[in-house]
């Protein structure tokens, strides 16, 4: 009896090691060295923290997430390892242990994509509302005509909110905003809003195409849900007729 129980704690030690192996110390396909990919341009202001007074996170999701960073268009395995977006900052922190340790910065390569909790991410550039921006889009979609379909995740501190002056004011502490837009970018890196409304759909798509796609939302019964399978139907649409 005590040595079937001694063999049952060694069983449940071996596999807990193992587990922590797979977890803490990530294989990595053929793309051995992630270093490589690391972006030196941001390491002076690595990993910093929000100010303490400062309501909110500055990421996607807390914590580090189990990924993978995929070089498009190469030979390349996926390379898995653990995750972090810094929306604030624009950047994916990347480790090959699940706490984090050793983190370091991605480079912000065209060709690099990055996924995570069942989610896509490029960095991209693109004109949108008439300003240049660069920035991860998270891809719902890639259409015909080199058109995707995607959302920009942007993150600020807010200023201070001030109320009255009196002796039960005070100033708020500042928070972090979270700012969500649905975008379409053609192949030309030109974006327009396209939030999941019929309204907003019409509205931001160029005259010349709004009654060819009222009328596919209206024959095909689309609707604008939460699961994005309208919207990116309407998006496959009018990316296959526009010019």
């Amino acid at each position: 009896m005590k040595k079937l129980i001694l063999t049952v704690v060694f069983a449940v030690v071996v596999s807990e090691g193992l587990a922590q192996n797979v977890s803490n110390n990530i294989t990595v396909g053929n793309l051995q060295d992630l270093n490589l990919l690391q972006n030196f341009d941001m390491i002076a202001g690595f990993n910093d923290q929000l100010p303490d007074d400062v309501v909110g996170t500055k990421y996607l999701i807390e914590g580090y997430n189990l990924g993978k960073v995929v070089i498009v268009d190469s030979d390349e395995k996926p390379s898995d390892c653990f995750i972090a977006y810094d929306v604030l900052k624009g950047v994916m922190s990347v480790s090959y242990q699940s706490n984090g340790a050793d983190s370091f910065y991605l480079t912000q390569a065209r060709n690099v994509e990055v996924s995570f909790d069942n989610r896509s991410f490029r960095y991209m550039d693109f004109s949108f509302n008439g300003i240049q921006r660069s920035n991860y889009v998270e891809l719902l979609a890639r259409l015909e005509k080199g058109f995707t379909l995607g959302v920009l995740h942007t993150k600020a501190i807010g200023n201070r909110d001030i109320g009255s002056y009196n002796t039960y004011s005070s100033a708020r502490a500042p928070r972090v905003i979270t700012k969500t837009e649905l975008v379409l970018i053609d192949k030309d890196g030109v974006a327009v809003n396209f939030q999941n409304s019929k309204r907003t759909v019409l509205k931001n798509i160029p005259d010349m195409y709004q009654s060819q796609v009222k009328s596919y939302i209206k024959s095909n019964n689309i609707r604008f849900q939460d699961d994005y399978k309208g919207l990116v139907a309407v998006a496959k649409y009018y990316a296959s007729i526009k010019n």
